[in-house]
């Protein structure tokens, strides 16, 4: 992902880089999260129990968890 080509000085630079790598930080750590889900759907750890581990219901992990990770493929 490029950064804009108009950044003022360094000290804009050097926080845009910060942004940058933590946003490709957040996407690395949601597949993660999607991947470890799935393996602990797959060993059949119940909705319930993954839901408490990410603080959220039941209803909610299935629903978030159920489709692939954001940027991944089926």
């Amino acid at each position: 992902m490029a950064r804009p080509k108009k950044v003022l000085d360094s000290q804009g630079r050097s926080t845009m880089d910060r942004v940058l790598d933590a946003a490709r930080d957040l996407r690395r750590a949601e597949t993660v999260l999607h991947d470890s889900v799935g393996a602990a759907r797959a060993s059949g750890v119940s909705w319930q129990v993954i839901g408490y581990a990410v603080g959220m219901s039941r209803q909610a992990a299935q629903q978030r968890f159920s489709v692939p990770a954001p940027g991944r493929l089926v």
